[in-house]
Parts: structure tokens; C-alpha cells; sequence
């Protein structure tokens, strides 16, 4: 539509019929009412056509529609306000632990044990801080799915075995083969997917 056009009549007839609405219902404020041209079947259910359009995604497939999803990230935000402290507290000693995991790399050779427990520590409480951050029962789901499910069982593996081989059997190579196991599993489980 360029500059010169009239505007489309229909339009301005719906806008101004709904702030007529919002003045009528708000009589007590000492408005006056504007009169307006309408057209009854467009504008009497104006609202009920806005919520039929974002809410008819959840009718007709699985999905959430738009305002079940707008849902369920104001509950995330609320989580997130009501978790930060223990996020922010579990990212800073993850961040610790990867620091001196990182320190104790050159030593890998010598002491693999060393590097498997601080890197286990440091990549379970940064798990724990995501699962915070996106709901626990949402990543606990997450983290179950048939896509994932063998990237999950890997890592609790990799975690039982170097706890297992670091601390009670202080094998040198099984502590060697589970760090590699480790790095590689808590990369693939990490990543974010897709929801």
C-alpha cells in the first residue's frame, strides 16, 4: 500500500470498534465513548477469533499451540528465578572443577585418576546446573529419549567406572580408558536438542 491509497475501511472499523469496547467495559474512569461504525459478526468475537487462531495448534496435532508454549517458558522463567542461586553456585564450582581438571592434564600420564575425578565432578554439577536451568523432570525426559537414551546409559557407565577404577581398583589403564570414555560421553549428553 503506498502513501496515496485510502486505508481499507474494514480495518479501521475493527480497531476502532474494539477501543470502543475497552471504553465501554471501563465506564467508571470518566471516559466518553467514541461512536463508530461496526460491523457485528467481524468484531463481536474479535477475542474469541485471536484465541481460536493460536490455541487451534493443540487441537489438531501434538504440539503445544502458542500460548501453551508462551506456558510453559513463563514456568521455566519462573524456575530459573526461583533456581538461580544453585545454578549460578553449581556453573561456578563445575567451572572450578574443569579448572583444575585442565591443571592436572599435563599429569594425565602419570596420575589418570587425578583428571577422571575432578572432570566427573566438574561435569556433574554443570549437568546439574542445566538440569535446573531447563526443569529437572524436562531434562530427567530429555535425557531418556529413544535418541539419547544410549548416549545416557554411556555416560552413567563412564561415570560408574571412574569413580569405580579411580578410587577403589586404582587401575592405571581402565582409569585411562574410562577418561577417554568420559570426555567423549559428556560432550554427546550435553548437548542441547532440539524439544
Amino acid at each position: 500500500m503506498t502513501d496515496l491509497e485510502a486505508p481499507n475501511p474494514t480495518q479501521k472499523n475493527v480497531f476502532s470498534n474494539l477501543f470502543s469496547k475497552i471504553l465501554q467495559n471501563d465506564s467508571n474512569s470518566g471516559f466518553t465513548e467514541i461512536p463508530t461504525q461496526t460491523k457485528p459478526a467481524e468484531s463481536t468475537n474479535l477475542l474469541d477469533k485471536f484465541k481460536s487462531t493460536f490455541s487451534s495448534n493443540s487441537k489438531t496435532s501434538s504440539q503445544p499451540g502458542f500460548l501453551e508454549q508462551a506456558q510453559i517458558q513463563a514456568q521455566a522463567a519462573s524456575g530459573f528465578a526461583q533456581n538461580w542461586p544453585y545454578i549460578l553456585g553449581l556453573s561456578g564450582v563445575g567451572t572450578l572443577f574443569m579448572i583444575l581438571a585442565l591443571f592436572s592434564l599435563p599429569f594425565l600420564l602419570v596420575s589418570p585418576h587425578k583428571f577422571s575425578l575432578l572432570f566427573a565432578i566438574g561435569s556433574i554439577c554443570y549437568l546439574s546446573a542445566i538440569a535446573l536451568l531447563r526443569d529437572p523432570a524436562t531434562f530427567a525426559y530429555s535425557l531418556i529419549k529413544k535418541e539419547k537414551l544410549r548416549y545416557t546409559a554411556a555416560y552413567v557407565v563412564s561415570l560408574v567406572g571412574t569413580f569405580f577404577f579411580s578410587l577403589v581398583a586404582h587401575s592405571y589403564i581402565f582409569s585411562m580408558i574410562f577418561v577417554i570414555f568420559q570426555v567423549t560421553t559428556t560432550f554427546r549428553i550435553s548437548g542441547t536438542d532440539s524439544e
